[in-house]
């Protein structure tokens, strides 16, 4: 669950014909999911971010991209909050210039080496889900972003010396 929403909020607020309709509703969550309103308004995308903990890592993801850029939502795994919004924002600038990324594609955040993985389930992405998701429909397109080591390797490579990483799907490599 995304820690800056309200998961009863965004549910109930997929069901409606205005997808912000919702918004009016008083409750819990309505000033943060006013606040990713207004990110996506403003630059066409949010991040939320899932912190981790004992068992599971910490991932975040955009929610946006499908609706106002016709790209798939992008999820990255293992990273803090701020790293993770800092590698989210760096993709969605390039999408919104009208870069198109798919499965295997591989591209450079500054220095570092990233490989874009299309997930397997991408339901995981609660928000987005929630929010541009139809019932009975497809779900809504994601890629994981997975960033390489110091030396440029993957976490299915040999030599991996990076942070670790939960991947969501299958790189071509190992399929």
């Amino acid at each position: 669950m995304c820690r800056e929403c309200d998961a009863e909020a965004w549910a109930w607020g997929a069901d409606q014909e205005d997808e912000w309709a919702w918004l009016d509703v008083a409750g819990v969550g309505v000033r943060t999911a006013d606040r990713h309103r207004h990110r996506i308004a403003e630059v066409g995308w949010s991040v939320c971010t899932v912190p981790g903990d004992r068992f599971d890592l910490p991932y975040a993801y955009t929610v946006g991209l499908t609706r106002y850029h016709g790209h798939p939502e992008v999820i990255v795994s293992g990273v803090d909050a701020c790293g993770a919004m800092d590698y989210l924002d760096a993709i969605g600038e390039r999408i919104r210039a009208r870069e198109r990324f798919g499965f295997g594609d591989t591209l450079t955040l500054g220095r570092e080496r990233a490989v874009l993985l299309a997930v397997d389930n991408p339901e995981r992405l609660e928000r987005a889900q929630a929010t541009y998701g139809r019932p009975g429909g497809p779900a809504v397109p994601a890629l994981q972003l997975v960033v390489g080591d110091g030396a440029g390797r993957m976490p299915w490579e040999p030599g991996w010396s990076g942070w670790a990483q939960v991947l969501y799907g299958t790189p071509r490599s190992a399929a």
